[in-house]
């Protein structure tokens, strides 16, 4: 700054003393005002945005019209600094800014010098401008692959299989498919042929091989970036119609077979089988067959051979004609893509996003419907609530569905029925001292089968439907559930949790092994209410314990 100073100083001097010259050669006029009229800073540009790192030029203009037409260049004869050093910094070149955070600041120029239009005397004008630095925090380096899917698939000779190529980005405006783009070859030509269609393969022999894509991607400004992924092609000889790898019935199912969007469900692919998708694969489906209705979601479901039933994953739209599932059960074998209609939740925040996939899978077996809207609710587009702590009630209808009582057999595990409501309010009546607070309550039905099958405890003498469900209570619950299920019937040791003692005695020696995880501290903290999002992790223990 001292140098800047002394350095506008002498400039001054210098001009002062050319004017002193000229003035001696010119006539000494009556009045020598030292008087002009003040001009205007003009700061150039006068917004600016840039990254953090980045560096930002102003120039700074004399105007003495009100900013009309600029004047002299006076950018390094100004004393430039900035309001908020933590945003921008000055640097060594006059009006050059470089940012350091993201925010918003002021930038200054201060100017004092001689006006350079007269000439009969010194006049001193001083002006000041400013401007505005945007900081923006600098943008990852954008990343770009090839994704080929399925990973894996197993065709019989004579059948076709088709692949995708999925451009994949950091940034998803540039995720396409880029299939009908890509190259596709095959390192065994004698087990499949290619078709007309690019990335299908035709089975011809017994064998197994190795389908590639490549794909030049050519951003805009760079140099294009050669792009290549592989997946494995399984061909085996079909024996007879009695193979157990028959093709599972998708179309008129009768009520029952897919868990659980049965209703108005459309089938929008052939069923693929695949050996080894991975932990996220891509289905491709006819788009075509969309009816339009905006409820109306593509979903892939697998086919579980042991209760021949399909059953939704977790899925997510990646393009008209594509969707993802996550394969969170390791599943293999046959999978299909079904339209479903189904809720769409519009409050899981960025916080939630760790339970998210377990939300959507729970959405797809029919186990989360969401919260209705006041002012609209037959609307299926509504929040998920994955925060709101559960009910007793709501978790214990919750479990009663997966054991049997879903509407239109549509359960996941057979061990309850329904009884008639004469059954359910006598059961009600003979162990709970607030049976009368639930003759009209909608989980009736639930509370009373689940209590007959001593799959659920009372709180003292009471069921208390709308109270909090513990940490401790649900893990009881779900540990009831699968007292049955072999594997499932060793108690976990809670002794490994720093706060043991406060778990109550009633529950110590009653959670199975498998069912509960504490926190990354240690804790259990057994007596904390539950929320949806980790009641539905629970669920999804059960569920896999039953061999779904």
């Amino acid at each position: 700054m001292v140098r800047q100073i002394r350095r506008n100083q002498a400039r001054i001097g210098i001009f002062v003393l050319l004017l002193f010259v000229v003035s001696l050669l010119l006539p000494v006029p009556a009045v020598l005002s030292q008087e002009t009229e003040s001009p205007l800073l003009v700061i150039v540009p006068d917004e600016a945005t840039i990254f953090t790192g980045e560096t930002q030029q102003y120039r700074a203009f004399l105007s003495f019209d009100g900013g009309d037409t600029w004047g002299d260049d006076v950018t390094e004869e100004c004393f430039w600094q900035v309001m908020d050093t933590a945003i921008g910094e000055t640097t060594d070149t006059d009006g050059l800014f470089r940012g350091i955070a993201p925010g918003e600041t002021l930038v200054y120029a201060a100017y004092e010098g001689v006006d350079r239009r007269i000439l009969t005397h010194v006049a001193i004008i001083e002006a000041e401008g400013r401007a505005v630095l945007i900081v923006q925090e600098a943008p990852e380096e954008i990343e770009v692959w090839l994704e080929v899917t399925p990973q894996t698939a197993t065709i019989a000779v004579g059948e076709t299989q088709q692949y995708s190529a999925h451009l994949r980005s950091t940034d998803p405006a540039l995720e396409e498919e880029v299939t009908e783009e890509s190259t596709w070859t095959l390192d065994d030509p004698l087990i499949a042929t290619p078709t007309a269609n690019e990335g299908e393969y035709r089975g011809e022999s017994e064998g197994s091989g190795f389908v590639t894509a490549e794909y030049m991607y050519e951003p805009e400004e760079v140099d294009p970036v050669p792009l290549s992924d592989e997946a494995e092609l399984i061909v085996w000889e079909e024996e007879d119609d009695d193979t157990p790898d028959d093709v599972p019935e998708t179309e008129d199912l009768p009520e029952g077979e897919i868990i659980n969007r049965q209703p108005g469900y459309i089938t929008l692919s052939e069923p693929q089988h695949l050996g080894n998708p991975g932990d996220e694969f891509v289905l491709n489906y006819d788009n075509t067959k969309m009816d339009g209705n905006p409820d109306r979601y593509p979903r892939v479901f697998y086919f579980n051979d042991d209760y021949e039933k399909w059953v939704a994953l977790a899925s997510y739209t990646q393009s008209p004609g594509a969707v993802k599932a996550v394969n969170d059960g390791d599943y293999s074998g046959w999978f299909v893509v079904f339209g479903c209609i189904q809720p769409s939740f519009t409050d899981i925040t960025a916080a939630q996003q760790w339970a998210e996939p377990t939300a959507n899978r729970m959405n797809g077996l029919g186990l989360l419907e969401g919260y209705k809207v006041e002012d609209d609710p037959a609307s299926l587009v509504r929040p998920a609530g994955l925060e709101r702590t559960i009910t007793r009630a709501e978790l214990t209808a919750m479990v009663a569905r997966i054991l049997g009582l879903a509407p239109g057999e549509t359960h996941l595990y057979p061990t309850l029925t329904y009884l008639s409501d004469v059954e359910n309010e006598s059961i009600l009546q003979l162990n709970y001292s607030d049976a009368d607070q639930m003759t009209d309550h909608w989980a009736k039905p639930y509370i009373a089968a689940m209590t007959e099958a001593g799959l659920v405890r009372a709180k003292g003498d009471r069921f208390a439907p709308q109270d909090e469900m513990t940490r401790i209570e649900a893990a009881v619950l779900i540990s009831d559930a699968l007292q049955d299920v072999p594997g499932f019937g060793h108690p976990a040791d809670l002794t490994v949790y720093t706060d043991y003692e406060q778990i109550p005695a009633w529950a110590v020696g009653e959670v199975a092994e498998g069912t509960v995880t504490g926190y990354p501290d240690g804790s259990l903290r057994p007596n904390l209410p539950i929320n949806r999002a980790e009641a539905m992790t629970l669920l999804l223990r059960l569920l896999r314990g039953f061999g779904w």
